[in-house]
């Protein structure tokens, strides 16, 4: 018997969808010999998450939310042509306090808000090589097309997947919201010690003698001490450039050099860390990802005429998803800051981290890269682990037993040397 043929043609679609897009196109249906000449076509706009997960051991548990779900047009037979169009929105329904509740996996309607942000088409779990067993989760949409009896018995369904990328309207972005309050500073006083702080010794390498009495007679060598302050934004939108400040504070009248000594900022780098949370009934796995990485070297000396204050402007970053909180899928990022200045030959490591909310891209904002949709960053992702010893060592130095190496921040040629001579004491 041959089947009921049904089939879903867009119009010049884009290969992303935008808030505010217009989607125009056609539902075709071709039925059988068979089939009545009275039925009714409906064309539907869905959006939903769902995930799964198994970790091997306890059973396996799914949760399912729907973000959106509209009828887009509905048509009566025997037309075999439906033709649609719409404007594709940017939020979700509103809210059913009956069913919002996180830990509930029955189908949920919308997520936090009537205006709650739509969240980017989005899979995670389901790449080929990912080391995670069974844990999946995905946010997607569809158009349906639907053919029903008189007597709403389905005669044939069909779907076309859409990728979606939300956008915020101007006046959500950095140029017109007051994000003085979403910036964080570290601030950790700091005192570099070395006979290179004299201004006869600033050019020219310490004798052994000079070396040893630096080791020795610690007491009588001069020091300046300092703060040194971080700032870092916690709020972005993508296509926007990240400021990141780097200050120091001197403390002349507290210490024993007899000028401010000149600070360097050798380098510093910015990595942006995503954490993906998903939620099936009572249970949940989460996951870190390094989504970006940027260093920057060489930047100059902070000079005293602007208030020994660095501005760092790192380039937009377009690459990544927005953060987003669902039901069953949350997406959060953190940002990490580490560098060095160097202070009369002393090298000092710099330190900041912050929660991040990335909003989407502005309304008209047109990427400088190629749009990638589902798996962007997650194709090749980099295990958190990974930046973990390195951060370890900053957040060690910075806060852990070594703090006083810092504050004294001596040379690796100091320490060997002192390491020499204890062994010829000994």
């Amino acid at each position: 018997m041959t089947e009921n043929m049904l089939s879903i043609k867009l119009h010049s679609p884009p290969s992303v969808f935008l808030p505010g897009d217009h989607v125009a196109g056609e539902v075709r249906y071709e039925p059988n010999g068979k089939s009545s000449t009275e039925f009714r076509t409906v064309v539907e706009l869905l959006g939903q998450t769902n995930t799964k997960l198994s970790n091997g051991r306890n059973p396996t548990t799914r949760g399912h939310a729907e973000l959106i779900r509209f009828i887009v047009t509905t048509m009566q037979g025997p037309a075999t042509t439906c033709p649609f169009a719409f404007t594709f929105p940017g939020t979700t329904h509103p809210v059913d306090p009956s069913i919002a509740d996180r830990g509930n996996s029955t189908a949920q309607m919308a997520t936090l808000s009537p205006t709650h942000l739509l969240p980017p088409t989005f899979e995670f779990g389901t790449s080929p090589g990912r080391k995670i067993l069974g844990n999946k989760g995905v946010a997607e949409y569809k158009l349906r097309a639907v053919v029903l009896s008189t007597s709403d018995k389905v005669l044939c369904q069909e779907e076309l997947p859409v990728i979606f990328e939300p956008r915020v309207d101007p006046q959500y972005s950095h140029w017109h919201e007051d994000r003085s309050a979403n910036m964080k500073t570290m601030k950790l006083p700091m005192r570099v010690q070395t006979l290179h702080l004299l201004p006869e010794n600033q050019n020219r390498q310490l004798k052994y003698s000079e070396r040893t009495r630096a080791i020795f007679q610690r007491s009588k060598i001069p020091y300046f001490n300092f703060h040194l302050a971080t700032t870092l934004p916690t709020k972005l939108n993508l296509g926007q450039n990240i400021p990141l400040l780097v200050q120091v504070d001197p403390e002349p009248t507290s210490s024993t050099a007899p000028q401010v000594p000149t600070f360097t900022l050798n380098q510093i780098s910015t990595d942006i860390v995503a954490t993906v949370t998903l939620y099936g009934g009572p249970t949940f796995h989460q996951e870190q990802v390094a989504v970006v990485s940027r260093k920057m070297e060489n930047l100059g000396d902070l000079e005293p005429s602007s208030n020994f204050t660095k501005t760092v402007i790192v380039a937009p970053i377009w690459t990544i998803l927005p953060s987003f909180d669902t039901y069953n899928i949350t997406y959060k990022h953190s940002i990490v800051v580490t560098g060095e200045i160097e202070c009369a030959g002393k090298k000092i490591p710099i330190f900041n981290q912050a929660d991040l909310k990335i909003l989407p891209a502005v309304r008209g904002a047109t990427p400088q890269v190629p749009y990638v949709p589902d798996k962007r960053e997650l194709q090749e992702p980099v295990p958190y682990e990974e930046l973990k010893p390195s951060l370890t060592r900053y957040i060690g130095k910075t806060f852990g037993s070594t703090f006083s190496l810092i504050r004294h921040a001596r040379t690796d040629s100091e320490v060997q040397q002192e390491q020499k001579s204890n062994d010829k004491v000994g």
